[in-house]
């Protein structure tokens, strides 16, 4: 019972938590001794590409799973390559797009 608590408190506190912040509490559960500072460069980047592609009702249209994963993935493997946060196995670009979503996140690509 006390599991399934603390589970809707996080899940509560993450809704309430701006996606910045959700995609770096996210990196600091991965990558073990990393910094604050590194883990909210991570998440900015990832929000900025973000935001250079997602589009108001992006979240509805199936191909842009594939696109935001493809992006991401060439972002972390390019930029973060270090920190090991993309490839088989690993489920962190997959949760950045499910934070992306539940945020309704829209970026520049508004028009």
């Amino acid at each position: 019972m006390e599991e399934l608590t603390a589970q809707v408190v996080e899940v509560v506190q993450e809704a309430q938590r701006p996606v910045v912040e959700s995609i770096a509490q996210e990196v600091s559960k991965r990558v073990e001794d990393v910094s604050d500072g590194t883990a909210r460069s991570v998440a900015e980047a990832v929000v900025a590409r973000a935001g250079e592609l997602c589009f108001p009702n992006w979240f509805a249209q199936p191909y842009m799973d594939d696109e935001l994963y493809r992006e991401f993935t060439i972002l972390l493997a390019t930029r973060f390559r270090n920190l090991n946060l993309y490839g088989k196995g690993n489920d962190f670009v997959d949760r950045c797009i499910r934070l992306l979503k539940k945020a309704r996140f829209v970026g520049e690509a508004q028009t």
